[in-house]
């Protein structure tokens, strides 16, 4: 039968780097070579050193019982919440590969080698998990309920040490952040498709709505109080509760809120050190009886992702100190236009190539010195057809209402008439005047800049 063992990294896990360079477990009370030694022996070795017998047990279990092919696992952290997982590959022997001692002055050298499997397990590893209780806690054998609840967890884990856990996806519209995040949240959640919420922020976005807040909820023909929690909190008390799953929160249009009022206090907790909260915050007495927890950190196994339009910075501008608790990943505006480079429509007799005739008013846009996330992305419309033939009446109902309108009224606002100057028109241009035109002579209604690029001077 194949046991789990657990052997730890020395006082305060200070041997973990050691243990995964070498890829090894070691024992540091040193009574030299024990190959062979029976357990009076090893027994009689122990008491010359120290005077004492306190852990002759956990010496001999570490030289004798353990076997190659069983599991060990082995502390990463002071507080033993985080643990590696490997399997035994060889019998005890002596090495000075470790060369570093504890507070007791004991050198590390008598180990077993091992074959690492997983990097860390979030596991809450009680006293009721030993199967044999020794006086001292450094080796000891994992209980079968234990063992197979662990190996559980650890096959059904996602790569969640690949991913960042405060991320903001941002770029200009149409970049496929939104799609992006959302490929990445089905890798890191493949085994726990329901471990996530979805919020989109805006103006009125506010802490309660965030965070939590007492609420009037009717209890038959009277009201009463209650606290209610917002998603923070929900993803929050689930990723504490289920230590070895990952949860996400998922944040769209970050910046349409006034993210310093919103995430309040909670603010604090977005540094982090080893996936971790660096900096835990008191708990509000709504917030103690929710969690059970008098002090509040965000573990390692939850994710906060968002989106941000980069044109949109201007909604609610984030300051230094929050942007610097994110990583941030930038879509460029030509970002996976592969999808889009055969998509196309015959509009008006002329065939049009959505990708470029996008990249001919993208360019026009930067000769009037319009900033770069104003530009229109391969996604911004059209979604449904990559690489595919748009029909014509589909396309020319998508682009007035999605296109000519962002480009009327946000990005090209200060230069229509230059923009638009293929459309008849008095002093100022109108939207209906422009949309009117489009529908009789598609893309004629754009500067000779744009045109050129699919129309020639016979008309083909």
């Amino acid at each position: 039968m194949t046991n789990m063992w657990m052997v730890r990294a020395g006082p305060g896990a200070f041997l973990k780097e050691d243990f995964k360079k070498y890829n090894l477990v070691a024992i540091g009370w040193n009574l030299g070579d024990l190959t062979n030694k029976s357990f009076e022996e090893i027994r009689q070795l122990y008491y010359k050193k120290y005077k004492n017998y306190k852990s002759v047990k956990l010496v001999y279990k570490f030289v004798n019982d353990i076997k190659v092919g069983d599991y060990v696992i082995t502390s990463l952290t002071w507080d033993n919440h985080s643990y590696l997982l490997g399997k035994i590959t060889s019998d005890y022997y002596r090495s000075e590969k470790i060369t570093k001692t504890d507070n007791n002055n004991d050198n590390y050298f008598d180990v077993r080698d091992v074959e690492w499997i997983d990097e860390i397990i979030k596991f809450d590893l009680k006293k009721s998990t030993r199967k044999h209780l020794g006086l001292v806690s450094t080796v000891y054998e994992i209980n079968e309920d234990a063992k197979v609840d662990i190996l559980k967890n650890v096959s059904k884990k996602p790569p969640i040490i690949n991913f960042k856990r405060n991320i903001i996806y941002f770029g200009a519209p149409g970049t496929g952040k939104s799609y992006n995040l959302n490929q990445d949240k089905n890798i890191l959640l493949e085994n726990y498709e329901e471990n996530y919420e979805r919020i989109t922020f805006h103006p009125d976005f506010s802490y309660a709505n965030f965070v939590g807040t007492y609420k009037p909820v009717p209890i038959g023909d009277s009201i009463t109080y209650k606290y209610v929690p917002g998603p923070f909190m929900r993803i929050l008390k689930k990723a504490i509760n289920n230590p070895s799953e990952p949860y996400l929160l998922i944040i769209e249009e970050i910046n349409r809120a006034n993210v310093a009022a919103v995430f309040g206090e909670v603010f604090q907790l977005l540094d982090r050190q080893d996936f971790e909260s660096l900096y835990p915050i008191d708990a509000t007495e709504d917030m103690k009886t929710y969690l059970n927890k008098s002090k509040i950190r965000i573990p390692q196994n939850m994710f906060i992702w968002a989106t941000m339009n980069s044109a949109d910075q201007g909604v609610f501008p984030m300051d230094t100190a929050f942007k610097r608790r994110w990583d941030f990943k930038y879509f460029s505006i030509n970002n996976n236009d592969d999808l889009i480079r055969d998509t196309k429509v015959t509009l008006n007799n002329v065939e049009i190539n959505w990708n470029d005739l996008r990249k001919a008013i993208n360019d026009e846009l930067l000769s009037y010195k319009i900033n770069e996330d104003k530009l229109i992305g391969p996604f911004f419309a059209f979604n449904e057809y990559h690489n595919q033939e748009i029909p014509e009446d589909i396309f020319k109902d998508i682009f007035k209402n999605k296109i000519i309108m962002y480009l009327f009224e946000d990005a090209a606002k200060s230069k229509r008439n230059q923009l638009f100057s293929g459309v008849d028109k008095a002093k100022n241009i109108t939207y209906f005047q422009v949309c009117d035109e489009f529908d009789k002579n598609g893309i004629e209604i754009f500067t000779d800049s744009i045109k050129e690029n699919f129309i020639t001077d016979d008309g083909e």
